[in-house]
């Protein structure tokens, strides 16, 4: 089933991927927020600083036990705990950025982007890292700018994106977009919470735009815009989201998926073919979906689809189809 629905939706659809690709592939690379922030507290406070450490640590919760603070939260805390001297000797962007320069492709990578590339659609990703455009490697993907006027700037670079050759509409055209920010530009890894609130208040004029585009039954019009021209990509097209939790964390996300079912809903009847799919899984290894986020991804439009095994999840659905793609060793 989720290969038909592929296969049936590829010409009006993006791919909105996150970590989970990477972490697909065990030992190979991938790092999870637990062990990322955790990695962050152990660099960022010495072994002088031990007390503050064990805090902070406390923060992240057990298996088994409610979180006291998101992720993103805990970022913030960590930068306010060292302070401003400490935090322009140990930039944390920078160190994560650092971190990522180890992470290389695997058969996951190289399966979902041939496919993206074979059927030309576009990819999304909230990753920092580049596993997925050097997953790529005939014809490479390289780094470009979208539009003629005035580059954006390194903290939000949105105007970047990755693809084997210029891009005039985003919307037609297969091309890499990180959305919540590129290792090349440290500076934009959005990561704390006071980041991810940034990121919603300058996209909030942007979709507003859209809206009167919906609203004004011009749906024939290019949807472009040199400051985010991935967001079209994300509002106006079906979206396949794999490899994100979304859970209560990913506040950007989650917000940008609310406002974007509103302008669904303008132009399509309730009972209308979904607007995208969510997909969990291995279920066999992870368990299934809980029931409020399946109530939370139903009420903006997606519909869940549960996957077993973990061949399944990215090599059992995307395949390498002759145009480039392969993982490097």
């Amino acid at each position: 089933m989720p290969k038909r629905i592929l296969a049936k939706n590829h010409a009006n659809l993006t791919l909105l991927i996150g970590n989970g690709i990477n972490l697909a592939q065990g030992g190979r690379g991938g790092i999870s927020w637990s062990n990322l922030i955790r990695q962050l507290i152990i660099d960022a406070f010495p072994a002088a600083q031990g007390i503050r450490r064990k805090q902070l640590q406390k923060l992240l919760p057990a298996a088994d036990e409610k979180k006291a603070a998101s992720y993103p939260e805990i970022f913030d805390i960590i930068s306010a705990a060292m302070g401003p001297a400490a935090s322009r000797k140990f930039k944390l962007q920078e160190h994560i950025a650092g971190l990522l320069q180890t992470m290389k492709p695997g058969p996951p990578h190289a399966a979902l982007m041939g496919w993206a590339q074979n059927h030309q659609v576009p990819v999304l990703t909230t990753n920092y890292d580049h596993c997925l455009q050097e997953a790529v490697s005939k014809p490479a993907l390289k780094r470009r700018r979208f539009g003629t006027g005035r580059a954006l700037s390194d903290f939000y670079p949105w105007d970047r994106y990755y693809a084997p050759a210029s891009v005039d509409d985003p919307l037609s055209t297969f091309a890499l977009w990180h959305i919540h920010g590129d290792r090349a530009y440290k500076r934009s890894l959005r990561v704390g919470l006071d980041q991810y609130m940034g990121m919603v208040q300058r996209l909030r004029g942007l979709t507003q735009q859209i809206a009167k585009h919906v609203y004004n039954d011009s749906p024939h019009q290019p949807l472009t815009f040199d400051q985010a021209p991935w967001l079209p990509l994300f509002m106006s097209r079906k979206l396949w989201i794999q490899g994100l939790g979304l859970g209560v964390d990913e506040v950007s996300i989650r917000w940008l998926l609310i406002q974007r079912y509103r302008f669904w809903r303008a132009l399509h009847d309730y009972d209308e073919t979904a607007s995208g799919w969510y997909v969990h899984g291995p279920t066999e290894e992870i368990g299934a979906l809980d029931e409020p986020r399946k109530i939370f991804f139903e009420n903006v439009g997606l519909r869940v689809i549960e996957i077993t095994t973990a061949e399944q999840v990215y090599c059992g659905l995307f395949h390498a189809q002759g145009i480039g793609a392969e993982s490097r060793r």
